[in-house]
């Protein structure tokens, strides 16, 4: 009975035979049924009549009539088929099909003869490559690998990171790994991994003035039962800004304090006072309390220690305004209160198109200006413009009369600003 052993193509599994089996009898019309496992899935019909070529599709068979030959044609996935792994080179599978062929002859007279054919098919060794795909997630500082397209028969069981191997158990305690499951009988593996993690490669790379985050990936799956080893590795790089540290400082009566939140970079800038590397050798030296650990770092700087710069300080009582005879209503070590009229002590006026500025000035006379009277050639008065402004449509009277009445609350403003020298 002339049938060929098969061929594949395509994701197809593809066999041939001859319109009629049997050519002792005269044949009206042929019938062909196709299946797997002795059960029928695919029928054609034929006429001796009929040369054209003609083909039909259900559930994934296809069957074609060429020139009186059938053309069978099974997709590997079709229903019933047995699949199989195995190790061979990398990872390689192959199917088997136990076909089942019925042919039905009618005569003339519609005197059937039916032909039923078995044959197992098996397809050579077909290279199954693995899906794996890099979605890195920069704003969470993650590592996301997806290896997918991994068969039924196959599974993970171990991860490699850096060379540093973890069982399946251990891999979901210390990072994250989900199972993913697809429709058409394959599944695949989501891994995550923290750029800060320790097994992670951490460079700083001067060609692209970025942090380089580096991770090899070796992912080890078992063919089962046999528990055949596959290895699949992947390396990925990534970059990030490295920016230089960054310090908060907190003032307070005892002196300040910085704090340095720490970062996996960190150690790429040296932090110095003046032209000293801080060190705890130099902060006893100096007088400074130092705190390290695996969060932060912080110093505390007392007052009057090693590298302050102190300023001259302001005596309040001596602060007056531009009309030096006009001092302070009240004063303590840290404040000064003023309260005057705004048509004295010297205040000038600005008139806008729609408001009205008066304005004065705080002189702030330093401890070490000497002469307190005279307030030419210091070069270390300071000052403070003090503003108050009107909208003219709310004034009744201005700064000249003794009376002043406003509709409208006035905005202040504080101008700091040092005086120019004469």
């Amino acid at each position: 009975m002339p049938t060929d052993e098969g061929s594949h193509e395509n994701g197809y599994l593809q066999w041939k035979m001859p319109e009629f089996l049997d050519s002792t009898n005269k044949v009206d019309k042929t019938q062909v049924a196709v299946g797997i496992n002795g059960k029928l899935q695919q029928t054609h019909f034929s006429g001796l009549g009929d040369t054209s070529n003609s083909s039909t599709e259900q559930s994934g068979y296809v069957v074609q009539l060429q020139n009186s030959i059938f053309q069978i044609r099974i997709p590997y996935n079709a229903e019933g088929r047995q699949r199989k792994s195995l190790v061979s080179d990398g990872l390689k599978e192959f199917y088997i099909f136990n076909l089942y062929l019925e042919q039905i002859l009618l005569d003339e007279d519609q005197v059937s003869v039916r032909v039923r054919i078995f044959r197992t098919l098996v397809t050579p060794l077909l290279p199954r490559p693995l899906l794996c795909v890099n979605e890195t997630l920069f704003e969470e500082r993650t590592f996301l690998v997806y290896l997918g397209d991994i068969p039924e028969d196959v599974a993970l069981v171990a991860v490699s990171l850096n060379g540093r191997e973890f069982s399946l158990q251990e891999i979901m305690i210390d990072f994250t790994v989900t199972a993913v499951a697809h429709t058409n009988n394959t599944h695949g593996y989501t891994l995550k991994v923290p750029f800060d993690h320790p097994v992670v490669i951490q460079q700083f790379s001067k060609h692209d003035n970025a942090m380089k985050y580096t991770v090899t990936i070796q992912f080890t799956l078992h063919v089962l039962p046999e528990k055949e080893p596959i290895y699949h590795q992947t390396a990925i790089v990534a970059l990030m800004d490295a920016s230089p540290p960054e310090v908060d400082a907190f003032c307070s009566d005892s002196g300040i304090r910085f704090t340095l939140e720490h970062r996996p970079f960190d150690h790429l800038w040296q932090i110095t006072i003046g032209s000293d590397l801080l060190s705890s050798e130099l902060a006893t030296r100096h007088g400074y309390i130092v705190t390290n650990d695996s969060q932060r770092l912080q110093l505390d700087v007392p007052l009057f220690t090693t590298g302050y710069k102190y300023n001259n300080g302001v005596i309040p009582a001596r602060t007056h305004l531009l009309d030096r005879n006009c001092r302070p209503k009240d004063s303590d070590r840290t404040t000064v209160l003023f309260s005057f009229p705004l048509n004295s002590c010297g205040t000038t006026v600005k008139v806008g198109k729609e408001a009205v500025t008066y304005q004065n000035e705080i002189f702030l006379p330093s401890e070490s200006h000497k002469g307190g009277n005279s307030l030419e050639g210091s070069h270390d008065l300071q000052s403070v413009t003090i503003q108050c402004t009107y909208p003219l449509d709310g004034l009744h009277r201005f700064f000249w009369t003794y009376m002043f009445d406003s509709d409208t609350t006035g905005v202040g403003r504080i101008v700091y600003a040092k005086q120019p020298s004469h």
